[in-house]
């Protein structure tokens, strides 16, 4: 089984995906002449069952390990309403926002990464002077990182194992993680970017407001919000305004109210949460650049009371051994 293709290889796809199909082509002809290595056996498979007469929904629901949730919907819904173009050049543009913001992240990570990783050297030093034991320097510095790739497999790997498994605790989880200074906020900002963004490609698609209510939720990860998000639609039902439905859900500050009341008023719903992603996402992305910021002065501090404390337990261990040879008669 080969790498899933990247976000860019998706942004990709999806813009020579729109113009070629804007020019006419069927999606059947369209998927051999886009070369995206990462999605050649899908793609195969999906002409394939597109020349075979199945819709184009139905073919992605084949491929999800490919083809995430909200691409399946959004070209689900773009087939059905006639509006595929609009639909894959928006895809376009959510890939290449993530590729974006990804990698500023990553960019943002390599100083401080590189201070941590090479910080644990200070405190082995003592180790190879004093011992010249090389194999107690490795075991020391392997036990420094030893928390940190810890910390990493608990986070990354176990909690979103036992969260898919136990669904109460994924829940319970999700919750406690909004509640975290600064890393709860990041969540629940991303988390309502997306939400924001893939409502307004739903309803651009043509979409009623429910299905695209629901198709929007799913697109949320964090289940806490995902469940208080689920209010909106029986509000609506109720008789209750877009913006009055909103009240209440952690959508809504005193911004987003604005903008999505000016969509309302205006008939011009689409573009307001589009404006309405926009505000979450850059909100998200100050937060990640503060905290940017704040890492690299962090891992300096470490570092330096790391020496401190390695420097006197040198000296310590420096003098207690020149005692002893002292005291040698």
């Amino acid at each position: 089984m080969g790498r899933k293709p990247s976000y860019r290889d998706k942004a990709r796809f999806y813009r020579e995906f729109a113009s070629l199909y804007d020019s006419g082509m069927p999606v059947q002809d369209i998927l051999p002449l886009v070369k995206v290595p990462r999605l050649r056996r899908p793609l195969a498979d999906l002409r394939i069952r597109l020349s075979k007469g199945e819709g184009l929904g139905s073919a992605l629901s084949a491929h999800k390990s490919a083809f995430s949730e909200i691409e399946r919907g959004i070209l689900a819904m773009g087939e059905e309403s006639g509006r595929l173009v609009s639909c894959a050049e928006n895809l376009a543009d959510w890939f290449e926002m993530r590729h974006r913001v990804r990698s500023e992240i990553i960019s943002g990570l390599y100083y401080p990464g590189f201070i941590i990783h090479v910080a644990p050297i200070v405190g082995v030093l003592p180790s190879l002077i004093l011992d010249m034991c090389f194999t107690c320097m490795f075991r020391g510095y392997l036990m420094a990182l030893a928390p940190l790739y810890i910390a990493i497999v608990i986070f990354f790997v176990l909690v979103p194992f036992l969260k898919s498994l136990i669904k109460p605790l994924g829940f319970l989880l999700d919750g406690i993680l909004l509640w975290i200074p600064i890393f709860g906020k990041t969540v629940r900002k991303l988390n309502l970017a997306r939400f924001s963004l893939a409502l307004s490609y739903s309803l651009d698609a043509g979409v009623d407001t429910f299905r695209s209510l629901q198709f929007a939720q799913n697109t949320v990860t964090n289940r806490a919000i995902r469940k208080n998000l689920t209010r909106i639609a029986p509000a609506i039902r109720e008789g209750a305004s877009f913006t009055q439905a909103l009240r209440g859900t952690v959508l809504m500050d005193p911004v987003a109210e604005g903008l999505i009341n000016a969509g309302e008023v205006s008939g011009n719903q689409v573009a307001m949460l589009k404006k309405l992603h926009e505000y979450f996402l850059g909100d998200f992305q100050t937060t990640i650049a503060r905290i940017m910021k704040v890492l690299p002065l962090l891992s300096l501090l470490l570092v330096a009371v790391l020496i401190g404390f390695q420097m006197v337990e040198f000296y310590s261990a420096l003098f207690t051994r020149y005692e002893e040879v002292i005291k040698v008669p």
